[in-house]
């Protein structure tokens, strides 16, 4: 009976032990670190429908950068903190498709148009929120703020750097396989914020409603903490 008994534990601590190596198989490890720096849309998904079979630097042992949860959330803040990125207006890039070649080219190609579409929502709100006066003035400086967004559409944005990157490749419980991309850009908040400055000053301010629709859009400009306004 003992001999029996004994040989029941002995099963039971190897299933316990097969059940805690294949827990910590099924996905990879978090790391506590950001990792080295490297110089569109959000998918839908829960943390349920897929397992995450690859990623970048696995090959090597490496984890996966504590950032890639901040940028898969949308934390700016969190990221911002993380990666002592204070000062710097933040840009997340993340998409997932069938090919990493094709994401990292359309990466190239529309971040740049989606960080300037954003910086134009951002000074339409952030500008159009700050205009003081009657309605009629108000009107006025709203017609001002519209010409300003529209200069500043021409002028293309300078000192945006990528980062970071990361890509993970996940196999989801339909089949399906992906590979989803994330990708960091920074610029300086001052130097956005000149370069934002200085196309205003390009935008004729012909009566007195619309020289102070430029300095309240400006003193707005100058005070806010992110000029980032994603659509909806």
């Amino acid at each position: 009976m003992k001999k029996v008994l004994a040989i029941a534990a002995a099963l039971i601590v190897l299933c316990v032990a097969a059940a805690a190596v294949l827990g910590c198989a099924s996905a990879p490890a978090r790391s506590s670190e950001s990792g080295p720096s490297q110089g569109a849309q959000t998918v839908p998904r829960t943390a349920l429908d897929y397992k995450i079979t690859d990623w970048q630097g696995a090959s090597l042992g490496r984890e996966v950068p504590a950032w890639v949860d901040y940028a898969s959330d949308r934390d700016k803040p969190g990221l911002s903190r993380l990666l002592k990125l204070e000062g710097k207006e933040i840009y997340i890039f993340d998409e997932e498709g069938a090919d990493l070649d094709l994401i990292r080219a359309d990466a190239e190609m529309n971040a740049f148009a989606e960080i300037a579409v954003q910086i134009q929502n951002g000074v339409t709100v952030i500008g159009g929120s700050n205009l003081k006066g009657s309605k009629d003035v108000v009107d006025s400086k709203q017609q001002f703020l519209q010409r300003a967004v529209g200069e500043f559409s021409k002028q293309k944005i300078s000192g945006f750097i990528r980062d970071r990157d990361f890509w993970q490749k996940l196999h989801y419980n339909d089949g399906r396989k992906t590979v989803r991309y994330y990708a960091v850009y920074v610029i300086d908040s001052a130097d956005l914020k000149l370069q934002i400055d200085r196309a205003l000053d390009r935008v004729p301010a012909a009566t007195q409603a619309e020289r102070e629709a430029k300095e309240e859009i400006k003193n707005a400009i100058d005070i806010a903490q992110t000029l980032f306004v994603e659509e909806k």
